[in-house]
């Protein structure tokens, strides 16, 4: 067991796997298990890899229920790969393993269970603290904020996963997830704006 000062949730990861000592990683969140199908599925290709990097699925869980539609899935994540043949992606705090050009990637069935927030409220917390985390991110790579954008993209995040990925099929959560999602993108528009105009002051 490694501990480290934690210095960012993609620095952190690429921390850890270049200490790793074998070539293929499995990465997982603590709070994240894997299922008994998707358990049996990376058995069966430990030590007889046809691919350089694998996708599964992750099944996330709100408040004592695990959700099925919307944006939280089938949430496809590449998290068992050989580690010559992945490049770090995403952005802080939501980061992402992409194959690198010219990996050979597959499925494995199966799913990571997610066992995210306990309650609405924590979810609150969590997303306030994720979206200045991001505003950050996106001001450090030189985007600037705008009321266009502050007005624009929650809507579509609402629209995106209650409406065209089937959010409302998980009811009453469903509708939750989507709402609290758009709620994300305003703060984090609201917060890039804020530093922008910090900056020209």
């Amino acid at each position: 067991v490694l501990e480290r000062t934690f210095i960012g949730h993609r620095e952190q990861k690429q921390l850890a796997i270049s200490q790793a000592q074998n070539d293929w990683v499995l990465s997982l969140d603590a709070d994240e298990v894997l299922d008994a199908d998707l358990r049996k599925s990376i058995k069966k290709v430990k030590g007889n890899y046809t691919a350089d990097g694998y996708f599964m699925n992750r099944l996330n869980r709100l408040n004592g229920q695990w959700i099925r539609h919307g944006a939280w899935y089938p949430d496809r994540k590449m998290r068992l790969f050989h580690r010559a043949k992945y490049a770090m992606g995403g952005r802080n705090p939501h980061d992402r393993f992409d194959p690198i050009q010219g990996a050979k990637t597959k499925q494995l069935s199966g799913d990571i269970l997610h066992y995210t927030n306990d309650d609405l409220s924590s979810r609150v917390q969590t997303q306030n603290k994720f979206s200045t985390l991001a505003a950050q991110a996106y001001f450090e790579e030189g985007k600037r904020g705008s009321v266009w954008r502050l007005w624009f993209k929650p809507k579509a995040r609402f629209l995106s996963e209650y409406i065209w990925k089937s959010g409302w099929r998980d009811g009453f959560h469903g509708y939750y997830i989507a709402k609290t999602s758009a709620q994300y993108v305003f703060w984090r528009e609201a917060k890039l704006l804020d530093l922008c105009k910090k900056k020209q002051a």
